[in-house]
């Protein structure tokens, strides 16, 4: 039961393949805290373009990845930086341990899964169904709950040592063109800092042009 209910998880929205939307960003953490409105273009699995601005219209950040690169240009310093796409990539720029595959994974409703060997049923809350996903040498790798309807409420992705990554609560959800998809993800890595989402506009299957991935830096950078 606990495999096929991953399965079932992992497939949501499965064959959505572009999509995008506006959205309220708010990023809390050590170094400080932001917030403001951004555009979001995406491609499925792996490319993706944000232009976060302030409320007043202020470039903040922007950032794009086109399967293979990331390149971040961050408006305050004015400078850009491209790093490979990576299971971190995302760390520098918003203080939390995931890729451009898992931020799109989360973004359609779908748990980013880590590599795991086993799968268990949990104690869970009335109503609820909690999953823990077991790897080599038994090591807990992540945990997922869902509602009593079986929609991905939560999950957590752990370090090897049992500390916490990052989790992953959607809040809420929307139907849009035959697709649930999430209104409101909260992030939060295992060092306390949050990115909040509040997605509120989404075009599924709409044309993104491929070039939008594409931001140039300096071979110097």
């Amino acid at each position: 039961m606990a495999r096929d209910l991953i399965e079932q998880l992992a497939l949501k929205n499965q064959n959505l393949s572009r999509l995008k939307g506006i959205m309220h960003i708010r990023l809390i953490s050590a170094q400080g805290n932001l917030s403001g409105r951004a555009a979001l273009a995406a491609i499925y699995p792996d490319r993706i373009r944000v232009e976060w601005l302030t409320f007043l219209g202020q470039p903040l950040m922007r950032f794009a990845a086109d399967g293979k690169n990331v390149v971040i240009d961050l408006h305050d310093e004015d400078q850009m930086y491209r790093v490979k796409q990576s299971p971190t990539a995302l760390q520098k720029l918003i203080q939390i341990p995931i890729g451009i595959e898992d931020l799109l994974q989360i973004l359609k409703g779908a748990p980013p899964l880590p590599e795991y060997a086993a799968a268990q049923m949990r104690p869970a809350e009335a109503q609820k169904t909690k999953v823990a996903l077991i790897g080599r040498w038994h090591v807990l790798k992540g945990e997922l709950k869902t509602s009593a309807d079986c929609t991905i409420e939560e999950m957590t992705a752990f370090q090897n040592d049992g500390a916490i990554a990052y989790r992953v609560r959607w809040k809420d959800w929307r139907p849009q063109q035959g697709y649930e998809l999430p209104r409101e993800i909260e992030i939060t890595a295992g060092t306390g800092d949050i990115l909040s989402l509040l997605i509120d506009r989404v075009y599924p299957e709409v044309p993104v042009l491929p070039e939008l991935f594409q931001l140039d830096v300096a071979p110097s950078h």
